[in-house]
């Protein structure tokens, strides 16, 4: 058998098998980025970050802009950490106070500062979980 035949026969088993393990990896993921939030929240350390460069998208039509932020912040041993490529979306109204130099506040692991979210909450999130969905029952 050719090797184009013996692919084409096995198609049917290597797609979903590929779907299957794209999928498996999203969850994983995931996972991790819980876990690393639930530590980051369970031993927190505030800190001001100062915004080193903003990066806005193109703004929806919901009034909802995904921006890629870049930050740094001293760490207790006083050199400086830069996080880099840390994507958010915020209204678009509040595209104005995400400028460069402007302080942000963070959420840091007391153990390991290194690992940090921004204290802000996504407004993607927060609109998800106000929304009412079809099935959802009217509260009286």
């Amino acid at each position: 058998m050719e090797i184009s035949t013996l692919i084409l026969k096995s198609l049917h088993f290597l797609l979903p098998a590929g779907f299957v393990a794209i999928i498996i990896h999203i969850i994983i993921k995931d996972k991790k980025a819980e876990k690393k939030k639930k530590a980051i929240l369970n031993d927190p350390l505030y800190i001001d970050a100062e915004l080193l460069n903003v990066i806005p998208g193109t703004p929806s039509q919901d009034g909802i802009v995904n921006i890629t932020l870049k930050y740094q912040y001293p760490l207790p041993n006083g050199e400086m950490m830069i996080q880099d490529n840390v994507l958010t979306a915020i209204e678009t109204m509040d595209l104005f106070k995400f400028q460069k130099g402007v302080s942000i506040p963070i959420i840091c692991l007391k153990s390991d500062p290194r690992q940090n979210m921004l204290k802000m909450r996504n407004v993607l999130e927060v609109r998800l979980e106000n929304h009412k969905w079809p099935w959802q029952k009217k509260k009286q």
